[in-house]
């Protein structure tokens, strides 16, 4: 058996062997640890950190409400202000321009109705105007002026020649009276009421109203006699 062993030994040829020399390549970097740390770090901060992001979200809101209100607020001080100060320098303005007030016209006081005069003097025409001015408008006024006027006079003359005129009196009280009266026309024809001038008036004659006698200053002389 160790013959047949060397024999086949021998009869197989025997094998160069190369060396094989290994190529020297560069060494690949080593990421160091704290680098492999930092991506795992940033790695897990958006799992535990959106909390604290949107905690800080809402408090940049509050805090941007909280501006946006202050400046609302302290718009609207400044806009109540503006108007305020306006107001008063409109107010100013209208003050001191001259003011045109109109003022009314004054009332005339309400003329008294004037009594009705009613004439029937034969053929004396002429003589009405007179008879008027002369003896009419005085017994009016002095009525009036007593605080008993007249309603109506009513004056006639049914004889051409006769130089008495009848006189008739409607008072407003409902009473009448009528009396004659001498008239011809003449400057001395004036009616005289009876009354008198102070200090001459008593229980019978009574003192004549003074605007009376300022208005007939004619009458007023005779009663002075």
């Amino acid at each position: 058996m160790p013959d047949d062993q060397a024999q086949s030994e021998q009869s197989i040829p025997a094998i160069p062997v190369k060396k094989i020399r290994r190529r020297r390549t560069a060494r690949k970097p080593v990421v160091p640890k704290i680098e492999v740390q930092t991506i795992a770090a940033k790695s897990r901060l958006p799992k535990s950190g959106s909390a604290g992001m949107l905690f800080v979200l809402l408090a940049l809101l509050l805090f941007a409400g909280i501006d946006l209100y202050v400046v609302v607020d302290q718009y609207g001080s400044l806009q109540g202000q503006r108007q305020s100060w306006d107001s008063l320098m409109e107010n100013y303005r209208t003050s001191s321009r001259t003011k045109i007030v109109e003022v009314p016209a004054p009332v005339p006081p309400p003329v008294p109705e004037k009594p009705a005069a009613l004439y029937s003097v034969v053929q004396g025409e002429s003589l009405i105007p007179a008879i008027e001015s002369m003896v009419v408008e005085p017994l009016i006024d002095y009525h009036s002026a007593i605080g008993n006027p007249l309603k109506g006079i009513y004056v006639e003359r049914k004889v051409a020649t006769s130089k008495l005129i009848r006189v008739h009196l409607f008072l407003k009280d409902g009473s009448d009276a009528e009396f004659l009266w001498p008239f011809t026309g003449k400057e001395t024809d004036w009616w005289i009421p009876e009354c008198a001038i102070a200090p001459d008036a008593t229980a019978k004659e009574p003192q004549c109203p003074v605007e009376f006698l300022y208005k007939y200053p004619a009458i007023a002389q005779v009663l002075s006699k």
